[in-house]
């Protein structure tokens, strides 16, 4: 676990304006090329590494059997190998606070509160950056995007969606195998082929009985982030866009596969559909966390 100033200030370092290195991004391509079902079957002699592989792909939010989703599998697999995949002491929210020290120092000026619904309403800069999909872009941008890219954003696809369950627990999470409590990020699958039909399912529009659930347990990293005695942890499931049903059973019953005991542990949950994320931050379109 990283301090979010320690990021900010290795972000800063000269290291990272260093141009990749073009044979190792050639030796990235060939990996991120293939689908990472047919990567994930050819490459691991095991099959715990098969399933970490997919994993990470289905990060990627498409179907496993899609060319480049092995990119996913190799840049998150990179990431955890390297940096790991750390949480914030203190919560998410001390990254912002951070981020907000270090834009006070260099003099950036920070408007919040603006509901901006055209770009004509922001004054004239050298650059605008827009944390926008492509299609609310075409709403804010309007005629001020070039025709051919306005008709490409304008014909974008909101794809695989979220559903979110947040716990709190009398303790750990009483994982089959120990040493997944001392994970902060845990996938909940079988094998990397029943990962694979389950992200086809969703693509298709159809809610898999064994949904790919991602499971994080910031508590076993930061213990300021539960009161004492409990642990407080967030999931979510891969879903169809727009999902409208309760996934949330479908979570409990995945983790529990892993964990019996699980359900006992539960003191409170908060359930949050894709209605409910896209009402709470509308670029999550139909709960799509990617698009």
């Amino acid at each position: 676990m990283r301090h979010p100033q320690e990021i900010l200030d290795n972000a800063t370092s000269p290291l990272l304006g260093i141009p990749p290195h073009p044979v190792l991004m050639a030796r990235f391509g060939l990996r991120a090329l293939p689908p990472a079902k047919l990567l994930a079957s050819a490459a691991f002699r095991t099959r715990q590494a098969a399933a970490l592989f997919a994993g990470s792909s289905a990060h990627s939010m498409l179907p496993l059997s899609h060319p480049f989703t092995s990119g996913f599998g190799a840049l998150f697999g990179a990431l955890g190998q390297s940096w790991g995949w750390p949480v914030a002491h203190g919560g998410t929210g001390s990254i912002i606070d951070a981020l907000l020290r270090v834009l006070d120092g260099l003099g950036v000026q920070i408007h919040t509160g603006h509901q901006i619904t055209n770009l004509a309403q922001l004054p004239d800069a050298d650059l605008t950056f827009l944390d926008a999909t492509p299609r609310q872009a075409v709403r804010l941008a309007g005629d001020q995007l070039p025709a051919r890219l306005r008709r490409r954003f304008e014909r974008w696809r909101y794809g695989t969606a979220a559903y979110k369950v947040d716990y709190l627990l009398d303790g750990p999470i009483p994982w089959k195998d120990a040493r997944t409590a001392q994970a902060g990020t845990v996938h909940v699958i079988g094998d990397a082929a029943e990962l694979a039909l389950a992200e086809r399912q969703v693509a298709a529009g159809s809610m898999p009985e064994r949904p790919f659930v991602m499971v994080v347990q910031p508590s076993s990293a930061d213990a300021s982030r539960a009161p004492a005695g409990r642990q407080v942890i967030w999931s979510y499931a891969h879903v169809p866009q727009g999902y409208e049903g309760d996934a949330g059973a479908l979570i409990d019953a995945q983790i529990q596969r892993f964990a019996p005991d699980f359900k006992d542990r539960i003191v409170q949950r908060v359930v949050t559909g894709p209605a409910q994320l896209q009402a709470w931050n509308p670029n999550l379109v139909g709960g799509d966390i990617g698009s």
